[in-house]
This record gives structure tokens, C-alpha cells and sequence, in this order.
């Protein structure tokens, strides 16, 4: 690839992106937006929910893992949301990045992947994703999970980047194949809530 690895950092909301962007975040293969950033994506972007579920009952959840569903925007979610804002309206494509087929650490014990599974996992979804996207549109991902991400602005209870919220693999390792692969990405934080 001929661009160059460039990860950009900003406090904000993800939901806010510019328009024509695709929204990144990481998944199972499992059917399930349950918590962390897939909470806030099905809250904010029910149609889009929808997609991902028949996308995941129609394969296996391995065969599904190192792959990327790309949910173009179609309008489908236009006036949908936690807040009602319908930010799919505004040009988002959504993209999910299948890193395990799992659903990470829960109540009835481990269920997470190791963590070289995962990131290999990461690298050939990224490496999908970046096939996808033909038209060169920018990357936009909020690689922090938190307990309760409904809303686009957030309480922080715990900051973790992606796969290390469920998955619980460091950020510096998901990082470096993003660098690896020369992915050119805005990375939020998100803003916390005022009280």
C-alpha cells in the first residue's frame, strides 16, 4: 500500500465523524453488539445491528474471524439513535472488524481468544477492510471501551483501546499492525460527561 502509517488521536465523538466516513470498531463473530463501542453501535444504528446479525447467523463465527463487514450507509438508520440524532443520515459507513469469534471475558469465564489469535485476527480484518474501501474514504475509530457506552458522550470508568476492552489485549500490540499495515486512521477518545 502506498500510504503512509499515520494513527491520529483526538478527544471527541466518534458519532460526530465527518460525513462519507467509516466508523471502525472491533466484534465478535457471535451476533451480539452487548457492550463496550457495539453497545453505542446498536443503540445508535439498529438497521445496521440488524445486518450484522444475519451477516453472523449466515457462517460460522470462525469463519467469519480476520474478515470485515462493511454496512454501507443506505440511510437505513436516518433518525435512529439513542438521542435520535440519526448520524447514519450523515454518510457513515460502518465497519466491523471480526477479531474473535467470541465474546471476551464474561460472568461464566474465559471466553476470550489468546491474544496472538486476536491480533492476527486484526491484521486480516484491516487488511479486508482496506480491500473494501475503494473509494478511499477516511477511518474514524473510538477505541475505548467503557461500561456503558449508549450515549455519545460518555462517563469514562475504564479507558482501554481496542481489543483490550473485552479481549483484553494491550493497545500498543493492536497499534502496531495498524502501523504494520500503513492505516491511516483518526483514533477518538471520548469526551467525558460533564456532571
Amino acid at each position: 500500500m502506498s500510504r503512509s502509517s499515520k494513527l491520529t488521536y483526538v478527544t471527541g465523538d466518534l458519532f460526530a465523524a465527518p460525513p462519507n466516513s467509516i466508523l471502525v470498531h472491533a466484534c465478535n463473530a457471535s451476533a451480539t453488539w452487548g457492550a463496550g463501542i457495539a453497545k453505542a453501535f446498536r443503540g445508535k444504528y439498529p438497521a445496521a445491528f440488524e445486518i450484522y446479525k444475519a451477516h453472523c447467523k449466515a457462517s460460522s463465527p470462525d469463519g467469519l474471524v480476520g474478515t470485515c463487514l462493511l454496512i454501507r450507509n443506505e440511510g437505513r438508520d436516518a433518525g435512529a439513535g439513542a438521542q435520535g440524532q440519526g448520524q447514519y443520515a450523515q454518510g457513515h459507513d460502518i465497519a466491523c472488524l471480526f477479531t474473535s469469534p467470541r465474546r471476551g471475558r464474561g460472568r461464566a469465564g474465559p471466553k476470550k481468544d489468546a491474544p496472538e489469535d486476536i491480533l492476527n485476527a486484526t491484521t486480516s480484518a484491516v487488511t479486508h477492510l482496506l480491500l473494501q474501501n475503494q473509494e478511499g474514504k477516511a477511518l474514524h475509530a473510538w477505541f475505548v471501551a467503557s461500561s456503558d457506552l449508549i450515549t455519545s458522550v460518555v462517563s469514562l470508568i475504564a479507558r482501554s483501546r481496542i481489543n483490550s476492552g473485552k479481549f483484553a489485549i494491550p493497545w500498543e500490540s493492536t497499534a502496531a499492525v495498524l502501523d504494520g499495515l500503513q492505516v491511516e486512521m483518526v483514533v477518538y477518545d471520548p469526551v467525558e460527561a460533564k456532571p
